[in-house]
C-alpha cells in the first residue's frame, strides 16, 4: 500500500509557526523550522489573518473536529517507520512515535544533506493523491492514513523558489536547488520549449558528466535530460546532436558553475517555481490555480498544455477568502479595475491548504524583496574565474515546455552527479 490509501479520517492540513521572515536557519534548531504565521487554529469559526505590508487579507472558515491529534485519535506509542527521499536519491529511514513532529524529520533530512539554508526546503507527503507540504509543528502521525500498511513515505523538496539564484549564499544549497529544478523540468512539472530544453540539457551534461571529448563521446541519457513532451516531438538523434553542440562550447566550465547557469536559464521559464492545483470555476469547468512567489495565475488546459488566463501579482491581490471548498480571490488590474474569481477545490481540506500556501508564498515574496544578495561564500572553484567561458542566454527560447532530474551524490572531484532520477514531487513522496 502507499500513502495515497483512503482513510476514514483525513490528516489535518499543515500549520506554520508564528512570526518571522524566511531567513537561512540552522536545520538542527527545531524552534526555527517555521517561516510563516500560525494560520490554522483547532477551533471552528471565522479566522482573519493579520496582513503585513503589501499583503492581501486572508480569511478562512474551518470546521471543528477535523484536526484531532494523534493522541486524541487514540494512537498508541508503538513505533512506525517513515522513509525520507532526499533530492540526491538517498533514502533515510526513521522510526516514529506518536510524539514525533514533522520538524524533527526535517532536521534529520537537512543534517543528512548538510543544508544550512534550509528555509527554502520542506517535506512533502501525499494527501488525496496530491503532494502537499507538511506542517513542521504537526505530529507525523497526523499524516498517516488509518489504512496505511508499511512506512509513511515523504520527500525533501524545494518549497520556495527564488527569482534570483544569487540570493542562495551556499554552493550546496544551489546544488540541491539544481536537482529539484531539473527534476521539475524533466518530469514535465515545469513546461519548457525544445530550444530551452536543449540548452538546459547541455548545462546538465557539463555539470554531471564533465567536459565534452569528441574522441570518446559518452552516451547521453536523453530520458533523464528531456521531458517526454520534447522526446515525443523531436527525433532523438537531432536532440543528441544539438546537446553535443552546446556541450562542446562549455568545455572547462566547472560543475558548480554549470549548475548555476542551468538555474539561471530555468528561471526564465514562465512556469518556474509555480505550484499547480486543480480547481473548478462556478460553471464547473476545470481550471488550474498556480501559486508562486510572484502571485497567482489561473490556467486552463488545452491540448496537454497550460494556457494562462489571469495573472495577479501579490501587490494587486486584496483578499483571499476560503469558505468550505470555495476560494474567493479579489484583485485589481493595472488600470485600477476590480476583479473577482470564485474557484472550487476538490475538498475543504485542500481549499484550506491553498489559503495557507497563498499566505506562505506572499510572506516569502515580502521577505525576498527585503533580503540583500549575500556575498558568495569561499569555494574551491571560483565562479568569477569561469565568467569568460559562459555562453550568453541567446537561443534559450521563450521559456514554455517540460523536464526532469538526474539524482545522485555530488562529486566535486569528478565534476558530476551519479544516479538515476526520482520523478516529480508527488512521485518522489510516494516512491
Amino acid at each position: 500500500s502507499s500513502s495515497t490509501n483512503s482513510s476514514t479520517r483525513r490528516p489535518p492540513m499543515p500549520r506554520s509557526a508564528s512570526g518571522g521572515s524566511l531567513e537561512p536557519r540552522d536545520p538542527l534548531d527545531i524552534r526555527s523550522l517555521h517561516t510563516g504565521p500560525d494560520l490554522h487554529t483547532r477551533s471552528p469559526g471565522h479566522m482573519q489573518f493579520t496582513p503585513i505590508s503589501s499583503q492581501p487579507t486572508f480569511s478562512s472558515t474551518l470546521r471543528g473536529g477535523d484536526a484531532d491529534s494523534a493522541w486524541e485519535r487514540g494512537v498508541t506509542d508503538a513505533p512506525r517507520v517513515c522513509t525520507i527521499r532526499l533530492l540526491d536519491g538517498r533514502v533515510l529511514e526513521e522510526k516514529l512515535t506518536a510524539r514525533t513532529r514533522v520538524g524533527e524529520l526535517f532536521a534529520v533530512a537537512c543534517q543528512a544533506c548538510q543544508l544550512r539554508e534550509s528555509g527554502y526546503f520542506g517535506l512533502q507527503t501525499v494527501l488525496e493523491e496530491k503532494a502537499i507540504f507538511m506542517g513542521m509543528k504537526e505530529d507525523v502521525y497526523d499524516y498517516i492514513p488509518a489504512m496505511l500498511i508499511g512506512p509513511l513515505r515523504v520527500a525533501l523538496c524545494v518549497e520556495f523558489y527564488v527569482d534570483n539564484i544569487n540570493l542562495l549564499a551556499e554552493e550546496r544549497t544551489r546544488h540541491f536547488y539544481y536537482l529539484q529544478v531539473k527534476q521539475d523540468i524533466v518530469t514535465g512539472r515545469t513546461a519548457v520549449d525544445r530550444d530551452s530544453a536543449t540548452l538546459l540539457a547541455a548545462y546538465a551534461v557539463q555539470a554531471e558528466l564533465g567536459d565534452h571529448d569528441p574522441d570518446r563521446p559518452q552516451p547521453l541519457p536523453l530520458a533523464e535530460l528531456f521531458p517526454q513532451a520534447v522526446l515525443r516531438s523531436s527525433p532523438a538523434l537531432a536532440l543528441e546532436k544539438n546537446v553535443r553542440h552546446f556541450h562542446s562550447r562549455f568545455r572547462a566550465i566547472f560543475p558548480v558553475v554549470a549548475e548555476k547557469e542551468y538555474l539561471k536559464e530555468a528561471q526564465k521559464l514562465s512556469e518556474y517555481g509555480v505550484e499547480f492545483h486543480d480547481v473548478r470555476n462556478l460553471k464547473k469547468q476545470p481550471l488550474v490555480l498556480g501559486v508562486c512567489a510572484r502571485g497567482l495565475i489561473i490556467y486552463r488546459e488545452s491540448e496537454g498544455q497550460r494556457v494562462s488566463l489571469h495573472r495577479h501579482s501579490w501587490r494587486s491581490i486584496t483578499v483571499i477568502k476560503q469558505d468550505g471548498k470555495r476560494l474567493k480571490i479579489k484583485a485589481t488590474t493595472d488600470k485600477g479595475a476590480a476583479v473577482k474569481h470564485v474557484l472550487k477545490a476538490t475538498s475543504t481540506e485542500i481549499s484550506t491548504y491553498l489559503v495557507e500556501r497563498c499566505q506562505q508564498f506572499n510572506r516569502f515574496y515580502c521577505a525576498m524583496r527585503e533580503k540583500p544578495i549575500p556575498a558568495p561564500l569561499p569555494a574551491s572553484e571560483s565562479d568569477a574565474a569561469q565568467a569568460p567561458l559562459l555562453l550568453s542566454s541567446a537561443g534559450s527560447g521563450d521559456g514554455s515546455g517540460s523536464g526532469r532530474n538526474l539524482n545522485g551524490n555530488y562529486n566535486r572531484r569528478s565534476g558530476g552527479v551519479s544516479g538515476s532520477g526520482s520523478g516529480s514531487h508527488a512521485a518522489a513522496a510516494a516512491a
